[in-house]
């Protein structure tokens, strides 16, 4: 039997000592980097996700406030119009006031695609349509009933008041899916006119274009990371997809026979998780880590929808998120290979008088298995020893320099993605108009206040700016926005302490103080009232003095917030109707 010789020996205990480590800390380091590399993708796509909630819950709840604003356009106006010169429901004029109003809202409001007016029997008797940034007025003949529509039938019962959202469908044109395919939302409220001669009912009913916001969605979706982004109704049929054939799957649209459930029963992986049921079922975002790809989801439900429920998914190859990390294992494979083969060719020039410097050599070695890569490594030995100790240095620098590199990306990666969030929940809080906190911020306000029982009483005062909607339809939209970032700086600028001011909603503005004495919130108002005198002395903005509107009402822990928010605003209105009582008008403004 051959004797094994030491040239061997020596080969077996190098590999033994640096390279076994090295595939070790290799290991280590491929599943260190792909756990991190993961969490940091998982809270990318997170911000994604949210940043798409933000902009779909933000596009519905606007429309509310536009229809509320566009009835108010209709009914206040000429309420006051039929009682100064007896004016008829029914007449040309009528017709031409109500046709200026659609009008103007759409010259301002391009996402509404039409504007109606049906009376009691569902016909149409006013129609503007949004052509391309156009407002069209169809003539009596192109007039339509919309008796048989399934959202007049579900909107004839409502009173005064309500408004019957639809589900986002198709539009539908004389019976017919229009082409090409538009997504619609109708929104159907009933508006009771009534004076002293007689009362008439109508039904404003508004088209809200969805497909404009899906769209924009689309191009989000295709200029970002996460192309492979759909969004389905709440029994899987998809609203949007990269594949434009597989939309609008539902009897009531297309009927493509495509939906996420058929893809799900066709994709094995998907299919053995029941993948379908959990998105569809679960109430919060889910992730699915799957062998080839990551499948993240979250349920949007819409509050202002009716609590409708959408489901946005996202489906990302391992592939285009694991790349460093198979390239550092592609690279750390050839570099073990190439370790090997040095550590051969060294073994078998060696002699048996090199075991020393080859001891020293592997003890260092193996402390670099183990992470200390500055461990000195100074042999005298021969060239060959040496030139060994060279190429486990230079191994050793690759290795540190590798990891420092991977250490400071994902640092850098985990700044942006803070910076990010922090500008996010800087503009979901703040108005762009006015630069002061918005409704939203004020709602999580009272929440986090209702958990903390330390807060002692406060007050809100309600405040809005009389005759806004004048100073829009005569100096223009510009000054009114002028006027309104004047009545922030007023209001934010004599807030003490905690105190803050909020634009609650168009012209009105809400204050909130932490305090509940009657003369601190006499104090902040006679400030405000004085600040409004100097203002109209002095600006050249207005050619007329402007006038506030002003109510409170205090908040303790036994209180509802929106019974006290309705207080302050019944006495906002009291005060203002006082004023016009004073003047002599009749009405609202």
């Amino acid at each position: 039997m051959r004797r094994i010789g030491i040239q061997f020996r020596f080969f077996i205990a190098l590999i033994l000592v640096a390279v076994i480590p090295l595939v070790l800390f290799g290991f280590y380091g491929y599943q260190s980097s792909s756990e991190l590399v993961e969490k940091v993708e998982i809270e990318r796509m997170t911000s994604f996700h949210s940043s798409i909630e933000y902009d779909i819950e933000s596009y519905f709840e606007s429309s509310h406030v536009d229809i509320e604003f566009l009835k108010d356009l209709l009914s206040v106006d000429w309420a006051e119009h039929v009682e100064a010169h007896n004016a008829d429901l029914h007449g040309d004029e009528f017709a031409s006031h109500t046709v200026s109003t659609f009008v103007s809202f759409l010259e301002t409001h391009d996402h509404y695609d039409h504007l109606r007016l049906l009376n009691t029997s569902g016909m149409e008797l006013i129609r503007v349509n949004n052509v391309n940034g156009n407002q069209v007025v169809l003539p009596e003949s192109r007039l339509q009933d919309k008796s048989n529509r399934y959202y007049y039938k579900n909107a004839v019962n409502l009173v005064s008041g309500e408004v019957y959202t639809t589900t986002i469908d198709l539009n539908v044109e004389n019976g017919k899916i229009e082409e090409p395919n538009k997504a619609v939302i109708r929104y159907v409220a009933p508006m009771d006119f009534t004076t002293e001669k007689e009362s008439v009912r109508y039904y404003l009913v508004v088209n809200l274009n969805v497909t404009a916001m899906l769209t924009n969605l689309r191009d989000r979706i295709d200029s970002s990371p996460y192309n492979q982004t759909y969004i389905t109704d709440e029994e899987g049929q998809y609203l949007l997809h990269t594949s434009l054939d597989k939309e609008w799957g539902g009897p009531d649209n297309k009927n493509t026979g495509a939906s996420f459930k058929q893809d799900v029963e066709q994709t094995s992986s998907w299919r053995e998780i029941d993948l379908y049921g959990k998105v569809t079922g679960d109430q919060g975002k889910g992730l699915s880590r799957l062998k080839a790809e990551f499948v993240y989801w979250t349920p949007l439900r819409i509050s202002t929808l009716s609590g409708t429920r959408l489901n946005l998914i996202t489906v990302e190859p391992r592939e285009d998120f694991m790349t460093p990390v198979y390239a550092y294992l592609q690279t750390y494979f050839w570099l073990i290979l190439t370790t090997m083969i040095v550590l051969f060719i060294v073994s078998t020039i060696i002699a048996k008088t090199l075991s020393q410097p080859i001891r020293y050599i592997a003890k260092a070695v193996s402390e670099i298995g183990r992470g200390n890569f500055n461990t000195p490594l100074e042999v005298k030995g021969g060239m060959e020893v040496e030139v060994l100790a060279y190429e486990i240095k230079k191994m050793a620098f690759e290795l540190e320099s590798s990891y420092k590199d991977m250490e400071s990306r994902v640092k850098e990666r985990t700044v942006e993605l803070q910076k990010a969030h922090d500008e996010m929940e800087r503009m979901a809080n703040t108005d762009p108009l006015t630069s002061i906190f918005n409704r939203h911020y004020f709602n999580n306000y009272i929440e986090d206040l209702k958990r903390d029982k330390r807060i002692k009483d406060l007050a809100l005062i309600m405040l809005d700016v009389d005759r806004f909607k004048y100073i829009n339809d005569h100096y223009g939209h510009n000054v009114g926005d002028i006027v309104l970032q004047e009545v922030a700086k007023m209001l934010s600028g004599h807030a003490r302490g905690s105190d803050f001011a909020v634009r609650y909603g168009g012209d009105e503005f809400l204050i909130v103080l932490m305090a509940s004495e009657e003369k601190a919130i006499m104090s902040y108002i006679n400030r405000i009232e004085h600040e409004l005198e100097m203002w109209n002395e002095s600006t050249e903005i207005l050619d007329h003095d402007m006038e506030f509107s002003i109510g409170y009402d205090i908040y303790t822990s036994g209180k509802h917030i929106m019974d006290v928010i309705k207080t302050a605003d019944e006495r906002m209105y009291e005060a203002k109707m006082a004023r016009r009582k004073e003047r002599g008008q009749v009405g609202r403004i």
